[in-house]
Parts: structure tokens; C-alpha cells; sequence
């Protein structure tokens, strides 16, 4: 059987309740340098809106110049921890911009004209339409390039 109050507190779920507690506690607990940016995650340093791009003034805290030059993908309050997917690497490839497709073996090197079907930063995956039967997924190198392997087309 439950107890009093069948499981709420004051009107509340009980998961709400518990909720609203572990936080409250953890906000307590949590040393105050740790709030202020002197951990090991880079904080925002005041209100960030969605789309800026991070400089010196917007990270405080270990580890600020690893997230400068990133872009917020949402509202950032000040005091937040700076981390993904909040923010991310800026894409060096965007949905429907041309790209070249490259593919290196050795000194040998083929270069093609395509258009991204997808947004992408440097590292991450993303796939080219060449014409209106061939694809390719490859990897960005930098900005408008796209490294592509042997094997790695997609009918």
C-alpha cells in the first residue's frame, strides 16, 4: 500500500517530487568553483543565443579555447556547461552547397562536382549527389571538400 498521499507530495508526482529534489540537492552540493568554470568543461560565460559563434568572452573555465570557433545549436545559459550536442563544430559542408568529391591513391588524385545532401563538419560523414543515379558518402576535409574511398559509392 502507498503511503499518505498516495505517492504525490503536495499535489505533485512522485517522481516530480524527486526530480525537484535530487536537483536541488545537487545544486547544493556541487562546489561553487565548479559553477563558476573552474572545472575541467568549459562554461558559457553569459547568455548565448542559438547560432553564435564562441570567442574568448563567451567561455570561461579549463578547456575554453577547445570549444572556440563552435556554434551554439541551442539558447546557452550563462553558467552552463559547454558541452555537445548544445555545441558543436561549425559545418564545413551544408545541405544543397556544390562540394568537391576527392578520392587520392598515392600521387594519383580524381576530383568531382556534387551537391551535399546533408550539413557536415570537419571528421563527420556526409553524402554527395554526383548526378540523378550516382552517390557518394565520404568524409569533410575542409570546407566544400569531401575525401571519398574506393567502394564508398550508393546506388
Amino acid at each position: 500500500m502507498r503511503g499518505h498521499g498516495g505517492g504525490r507530495a503536495r499535489g505533485w508526482p512522485a517522481w516530480a517530487a524527486a526530480f525537484a529534489l535530487a536537483s536541488a540537492l545537487a545544486a547544493t552540493d556541487a562546489p561553487a568553483q565548479e559553477r563558476r568554470g573552474a572545472g575541467h568543461v568549459p562554461v558559457a560565460a553569459r547568455d548565448l543565443p542559438r547560432g553564435a559563434v564562441l570567442s574568448d568572452g563567451d567561455v570561461e573555465g579549463q578547456g575554453a579555447g577547445s570549444v572556440e570557433g563552435w556554434v551554439t545549436r541551442r539558447v546557452i545559459a550563462a553558467g552552463e556547461p559547454l558541452r555537445a550536442p548544445a555545441v558543436a563544430p561549425p559545418d564545413l559542408v551544408r545541405s544543397g552547397e556544390v562540394v568537391q568529391l576527392v578520392w587520392r591513391d598515392g600521387e594519383i588524385e580524381i576530383r568531382l562536382v556534387g551537391r551535399a545532401m546533408g550539413s557536415a563538419g570537419r571528421g563527420e560523414r556526409v553524402q554527395v549527389r554526383v548526378d540523378s543515379r550516382r552517390r557518394f558518402a565520404g568524409v569533410v576535409e575542409e570546407r566544400g571538400v569531401v575525401r571519398i574511398r574506393a567502394g564508398e559509392s550508393e546506388r
